[in-house]
């Protein structure tokens, strides 16, 4: 079965109905074993994006979004000007 991939707003409407204890009112009080169950989650990827994800809002993820795509954009930048760069140094460095 292909892995669901969910960034940003998906996960903020996750992180803030459940209550970890698993006690049933608090502060939205849906049981964390039911939420996963229900968005085909792990528990463990549950809590992993609770801690990164934690008070983050929908704008904020979105920023966050672009940065990283900026930041992919820029290594992959980098990447090819170091290849060229190292190219050009090898074909300098031969005696002819």
């Amino acid at each position: 079965m292909p892995r669901r991939r969910r960034i940003g707003h998906a996960v903020v409407p996750l992180h803030g109905v459940a209550d970890p204890r698993g006690l049933e009112g608090g502060r939205g009080g849906v049981q964390v074993a039911e939420l996963v169950r229900k968005h085909g989650i792990s528990r463990d990827t549950y809590f992993k994006w609770k801690s990164k994800y934690g008070g983050a809002t929908v704008p904020e993820l979105r920023r966050l979004r672009e940065l990283e795509a900026e930041n992919a954009k820029l290594k992959r930048m980098y990447a090819d000007l170091a290849l060229e760069n190292t190219a050009i140094k090898d074909l300098l460095s031969l005696k002819w």
